[in-house]
């Protein structure tokens, strides 16, 4: 492996993805555009995500390249169509950073953080874009889980003060909402069932911003618990001789409950 000097890297990591797309290049990608690039990169997103979370550093270290990469070979594709380049993409970066944080950038104005400047300062930069609606809630990807949309649309208008006032009045809340789901089940409307279990998981995801808690992060554990926990269920039924199958559902709950013991035990 060639050690280069620092910096010196980021040329290298250009001249490789610029050769990637040459005359001579991959012809795997050579076919690709920005939109059949997209699904990869958000599957590198949470590829990081699971490294971060199981503070793995060499693994953080090989994602975040990975996501690194992504973004210079989409800069070679937008310079290649004569729209930027990857300078430009880290000249506007830097620049937002800077007027996105007077507090640390700009000591003559005395700013000090709250949410609601923080929120004040990305409005006004929405302004300043015509194609954009001027809304709170404007610019929100559509692409986002929905469960991080619903945490950072509580967290804008949590700036502005449209809240609850303690967790007792958003608990209140989800059970109206629940109540109103039940009703629902009841007629097998499915749209109007659809309707209450959105009003429902909305209003939960809502409670993880009161508690410091991503709802996203806390799904991703339950899931990662649910399969552990079943993952026991199948060997245990294989230990027994059995198949996962609905007529085996007693000692499949038995097994269930047994390694919730367990974990409870540890």
């Amino acid at each position: 492996m060639t050690i280069l000097p620092r910096f010196e890297h980021f040329e290298a990591l250009l001249r490789s993805v610029k050769a990637l797309r040459g005359t001579l290049g991959c012809q795997w990608h050579k076919k690709q555009t920005f939109k059949t690039l997209a699904p990869f990169t958000q599957t590198e997103v949470y590829e990081l995500t699971d490294a971060i979370d199981q503070e793995n550093p060499a693994e953080i270290k090989e994602e975040l390249g990975d996501l690194l990469f992504h973004i210079a070979l989409y800069a070679q594709h937008a310079e290649e169509r004569g729209w930027f380049n990857f300078e430009d993409v880290a000249e506007l970066a830097n620049t937002k950073i800077i007027r996105r944080h007077p507090w640390v950038f700009d000591a003559a104005q005395k700013v000090e953080y709250s949410d609601a400047k923080w929120e004040e300062i990305k409005s006004a930069e929405k302004k300043k874009k015509p194609a954009e609606k001027d809304h709170l809630l404007s610019g929100l990807p559509s692409a986002l889980p929905a469960l991080l949309a619903a945490h950072e649309i509580h967290k804008r208008v949590n700036a502005v003060g449209f809240k609850w006032d303690d967790v007792a009045g958003l608990f209140a809340k989800i059970n109206e909402e629940m109540a109103e789901l039940k009703v629902e089940l009841a007629s097998n409307d499915t749209e109007k069932i659809e309707d209450e279990l959105g009003d429902v998981l909305f209003s939960v995801a809502i409670l993880g911003y009161y508690t410091d808690i991503n709802p996203e992060k806390a799904l991703r554990r339950a899931n990662e618990k649910f399969k552990r926990r079943f993952n026991f269920v199948e060997t245990r039924l294989k230990e027994q001789g059995l198949m996962l199958k609905p007529e085996n559902f007693e000692p499949m709950e038995h097994a269930w409950q047994e390694c919730k013991k367990q974990e409870k035990a540890c």
